[in-house]
């Protein structure tokens, strides 16, 4: 399993989590992650 986690950097709280397994995140996502576009920085 995958977790990426998102962080506001001024006040460390994490904005957006997204977990899965691996091969979702390779592929572009399917699962949860359909609507990210990637690269997400």
């Amino acid at each position: 399993t995958v977790v990426l986690n998102i962080f506001d950097v001024q006040t460390g709280k994490v904005m957006r989590e997204f977990k899965g397994r691996a091969d979702e995140f390779a592929t572009g996502g399917t699962g949860g992650l359909a609507g990210v576009t990637w690269p997400v920085f």
